[in-house]
């Protein structure tokens, strides 16, 4: 077409015209696939995130022991745990009672520790009540304390020591569920590895039974490998 009134043709290299029609025909293909994905992005529904659960930090003994008492009280189904050295002795003077009492309600607790001479008088407490698990690595001043598999509490004790109201601890809490599938793995393989408090107890009884010159065995067989 020629620019000129009245209209006026002309004709166009067969070539150039493919060429050209060629164009804008993958110009109209590209268009289609562009309309095509916004369509199909549309009606395709986004996959939803899990839920995120919540976080929540606790610092000093106090106010970290309160929560702990306050989670093994809540618990319906299991109380399973991984204390450190002394947070057992702690326990057994500030919430052996709540772990009495959800034992005598049905529910499981399951407690790991590395027993020491230090813990050994609180552990027989404690096994009065529930199961204990004597874990060698232990948790050396961190416990983590699962309930229900719906709730986690990881706690830094600083120092682990028998104080019972000092200490610059901190605890963080969460129902994250995959926080706290993790660590329930974590505390359920420490148990599992564990060894029967009774049988880490009858062990150290006869490590340290005097024989007949008054001595440990303990003692007694390292004088004998003497020179």
């Amino acid at each position: 077409m020629v620019s000129a009134k009245p209209l006026r043709y002309r004709s166009v290299a067969l070539k150039a015209f493919i060429e050209r029609r060629r164009e804008e025909l993958r110009a109209a293909e590209d268009d289609m696939e562009r309309n095509a994905s916004r369509l199909i992005a549309s009606v395709t529904p986004r996959p939803t995130p899990g839920p995120t659960g919540e976080f929540l930090l606790f610092r000093k003994r106090q106010v970290v022991v309160r929560k702990f008492r306050e989670m093994i009280e809540s618990a319906r189904k299991e109380v399973i745990m991984s204390a450190s050295e002394m947070c057992v002795v702690r326990g057994s003077r500030l919430f052996i009672d709540a772990i009495r009492d959800r034992a005598r309600a049905g529910v499981a607790v399951r407690i790991s520790t590395r027993i020491t001479p230090q813990n050994r008088a609180a552990v027989e407490v404690y096994r009065q009540e529930v199961d204990v698990h004597h874990t060698e690595l232990g948790n050396r001043g961190t416990s983590i304390l699962v309930i229900d598999g719906n709730e986690v509490f990881i706690c830094h004790w600083n120092p682990d020591d028998e104080d019972l109201q000092f200490g610059d601890d901190v605890g963080l809490w969460s129902t994250n569920p995959g926080v706290v599938e993790s660590f329930h793995t974590i505390v359920a393989d420490a148990w599992d590895r564990g060894i029967p408090a009774d049988v880490a107890l009858s062990e150290t009884e006869v490590r340290d039974r005097p024989d007949i010159s008054g001595a440990s065995s303990s003692e007694s067989s390292r004088s004998q490998n003497k020179p």
